[in-house]
């Protein structure tokens, strides 16, 4: 973070101190593009003293980032919105979505990746972005992270309602346990050919929904905690408690806070943005078809 209405000079001085330090070489092009665009701030400055050519063109470098799929851009990408754990940081996606449409945060500092802007996107504004065409890069590099949320999410809830089976089922002495009863199964063979089943439901949950490893139950979190942030609604308590809101459904309650009132609703994406939408769906859906069918091949 650098202070100062100029933000390169700042950095400037300070890479030359470094430079005085520990002696090392730059290419001459990288010199001469230094000098170019440092000049053009001290030009700028004469006639805006506050003037900071570093944010003014923050903009562009965020659409850049979120549109070009390049090796070296996605990787820059990964390592502005991931933390070192690798959880995806919501308010630094947040910042680049805004910075992309030119919505900058107004700070003293060189560059800040966490400041939300007060005139931010909302939630639908941001969805269209995400669909649209300068997003193309931001999608190839969550379209993994979705995937596997969606997949640890659906493991949990066919575990969660394994276990409520399991609970709300009688036991009668004459009956055996709920969990060994046999259930109606189907699995692959070698051939890709689907064969009928009858497992007992602990098996058949096992084999469909493996239990999610403690890192993989931080991840699903993270991502629902996400999900909340992003669509402005509660998600994570529809998931968590979704017996509940089924409840409230049939009763003829409303779910304000989950997910009546919220614009996100209503969105209805039109032409390319519709199809790309669709597009990024069906490839996570394939991904999902893809891991459920090798857990079910060669079972029985």
């Amino acid at each position: 973070t650098y202070e100062g209405a100029g933000g390169l000079q700042s950095m400037t001085s300070d890479f030359v101190t470094v430079m005085n330090d520990i002696p090392f070489s730059i290419p001459p092009y990288f010199a001469l593009l230094g000098r170019a665009v440092a000049t053009l701030e001290g030009i700028a400055l004469i006639g805006n003293p506050n003037y900071r050519i570093v944010m003014e063109s923050y903009p562009f470098v965020s659409r850049k980032l979120l549109s070009d799929d390049r090796p070296a851009f996605q990787q820059a990408l990964t390592e502005i919105l991931y933390s070192k754990d690798q959880t995806l940081k919501s308010q630094r996606l947040a910042v680049l979505l805004n910075s992309a449409q030119g919505i900058v945060a107004e700070t003293d500092s060189f560059v800040d990746l966490d400041a939300i802007p007060e005139n931010s996107m909302n939630t639908v504004e941001s969805v269209q972005f995400f669909f649209g065409e300068e997003a193309f890069g931001l999608r190839n590099t969550l379209q993994p992270e979705i995937t596997n949320a969606a997949d640890f999410l659906l493991r949990q809830a066919i575990r969660r309602v394994s276990t409520q089976v399991e609970i709300a089922a009688p036991r009668l002495p004459f009956l055996p346990p709920p969990e060994s009863v046999p259930v109606p199964f189907v699995t692959f063979g070698a051939n890709g050919m689907p064969q009928p089943a009858l497992l007992p439901l602990s098996k058949a949950t096992a084999i469909l929904a493996p239990p999610l490893t403690q890192d993989e139950e931080i991840y699903a979190l993270s991502m629902l905690d996400l999900a909340n942030d992003l669509s402005g609604l509660d998600v994570k308590g529809l998931f968590m408690d979704p017996f509940e809101t089924v409840r409230a459904l049939v009763s003829g309650g409303r779910l304000d806070g989950a997910l009546f009132g919220n614009d996100l609703l209503s969105l209805e994406l039109q032409g390319e943005d519709r199809a790309r939408a669709e597009a990024f769906a069906t490839e996570i859906l394939n991904q999902l078809s893809e891991r459920y069918t090798a857990r079910l091949t060669g079972v029985v």
